[in-house]
């Protein structure tokens, strides 16, 4: 049996946007080849630790896999993870990090674990949104007081590439075009605003081209910060605890939209 570790949590952030989706400058595109990357950077860790995922695109779901020691379940949901678990389109990075201090915020959430934010992204510069670089800077350094670091994985390549429109079953249907310009949509990795990202939240950026090199960084610093956990742990009072967690990671989300609207 594999030991179970506390004082480190793992949260995944995975953009979920167009741009991921209908780009195929990585094969099969950008979000499959993500997913994969999620997957084969988990698997690595030895031990079972805490960790969740949160998709997003115009909002982040903030109660789409709330943080659990469950190794199949958060496999599970990772592989259902499509552009329907986030409710509004666009790439909006600095709801992302609101949403992630509101959680970090909860008098439920461990005070003294080191959490480790690894987001996702091609930054969606072409979704519409435009980043108010101030505030993202200021809730990624309330982060860092909650102990938590920022890595950041550019998923693309930085040149453009056009969003390919494909039906259900995957079939090739031609190029997305701008209805106003009448010219196609192409998306650009926008490294810059990573670079930032990773930078202002005391992490590390990584290229999606540096196969394997988030599995190395993730275990070492798994490996410093670890506590073996010695209390015998049943996963069925844990689900329940994580269940309560989902519920006022609703409440959380309900307000952040009212506040939205407003």
């Amino acid at each position: 049996s594999q030991k179970i570790y506390r004082n480190v949590r793992i949260i995944f952030c995975l953009d979920v946007s167009r741009s991921m989706i209908q780009s195929e400058d990585i094969k099969p595109n950008r979000l499959a080849a993500a997913k994969e990357e999620i997957k084969l950077a988990y698997n690595s860790l030895d031990g079972i630790y805490e960790v969740g995922l949160i998709p997003f695109a115009g909002d982040p779901n903030l109660v789409y896999a709330p943080v659990s020691f469950s190794r199949e379940g958060i496999l599970s949901m990772l592989e259902g993870i499509n552009d329907e678990v986030a409710s509004s389109p666009g790439s909006d990075l600095l709801a992302v990090f609101e949403g992630l201090n509101s959680i970090t915020d909860s008098k439920d959430w461990p005070k003294s674990s080191l959490n480790l934010i690894i987001l996702f992204s091609d930054g969606g510069k072409e979704e519409g949104f435009t980043i108010d670089r101030a505030k993202l800077n200021q809730n990624i350094l309330l982060l860092l007081k909650k102990k938590c670091r920022v890595y950041a994985i550019g998923v693309g390549l930085p040149k453009p590439t056009p969003l390919v429109k494909r039906d259900f079953a995957g079939n090739y249907q031609g190029i997305e075009i701008d209805r106003v310009t009448g010219k196609p949509y192409y998306s650009e990795l926008d490294e810059d605003i990573l670079l930032k990202i990773a930078s202002w939240g005391n992490g590390e950026y990584i290229s999606f081209q540096e196969k394997g090199k988030l599995s190395e960084k993730l275990k070492k610093i798994i490996v410093d910060n670890r506590v073996v956990d010695k209390e015998k742990i049943k996963y069925e009072p844990s689900y329940i605890q994580h269940w309560f967690f989902a519920v006022a990671a609703i409440m959380i989300g309900i307000g952040m939209m009212f506040n939205k609207k407003i």
